[in-house]
């Protein structure tokens, strides 16, 4: 039901140990076991960091690199965002981020110029000027462009699946512990653990087949 492809670019070879990553060489790489060790914007970062008509060289090392740039941009979005209490992006494109990717999809030359733009950006948000709030949305319009918006909806819906995921787990690691107080007798540490739980808005509910938890709806 989505309209087809205006456009199609062919990029060059994507490259693991100096080797073309293929099928028959044995060398390829799924997108599902990528991203069990990055997160998907991360990778589509540091997929567009090289131009497409050149190679790529893949490798974890690589991506880590990738993804500590990234969480730069990423900061000054969400702490500029906070800071004006904005999220309603409005596209305003520098002209020289149009110009790079006019000029043949220059996105390596593109990104160059969001780092400068976040630069000033972080800046700003240190003296309190302004024109924080321009360049936030230049920022955003930037990245919104490349598909790198950390704060747009397709984005947080995954961050959102992310804090769960490691909520869980803080959460499963109290429960066990919380388990094993009791279970040695010690009712005072397994309460306590439970009324912090609790305080945090979680309620832990035991049963025969363990202790489950949800987040308390807050009754008005």
């Amino acid at each position: 039901g989505n309209d087809f492809a205006n456009f199609w670019v062919h990029n060059y070879w994507v490259t693991q140990s100096g080797e073309k990553m293929s099928k028959s060489l044995g060398n390829s790489l799924k997108v599902k076991e990528v991203i069990t060790r990055f997160r998907p914007i991360e990778i589509r970062f540091y997929l567009l960091s090289a131009h497409y008509r050149s190679n790529l060289e893949f490798s974890d090392q690589a991506l880590s690199e990738a993804a500590t740039a990234f969480s730069r941009i990423e900061q000054f979005v969400q702490r500029a965002s906070e800071k004006v209490n904005n999220s309603q992006l409005e596209l305003i494109f520098p002209q020289e981020f149009i110009n790079a990717i006019e000029d043949d999809l220059a996105t390596p030359l593109a990104m160059s110029i969001i780092h400068e733009y976040v630069t000033k950006g972080n800046t700003a948000l240190t003296s309190n000027d302004s024109k924080l709030i321009e360049i936030l949305h230049e920022v955003r319009s930037m990245l919104y462009l490349l598909g790198l918006d950390p704060i747009s909806t397709t984005w947080v819906s995954e961050r959102s699946n992310l804090e769960k995921e490691a909520l869980d787990k803080l959460i499963s690691e109290l429960l066990n512990k919380r388990n094993q107080a009791r279970a040695n007798k010690d009712f005072a540490l397994a309460d306590s653990m439970r009324d912090a739980l609790k305080n945090a808005g979680i309620l832990i509910e035991d049963g025969a087949d363990g202790s489950r938890w949800t987040i308390e709806k807050e009754v008005k």
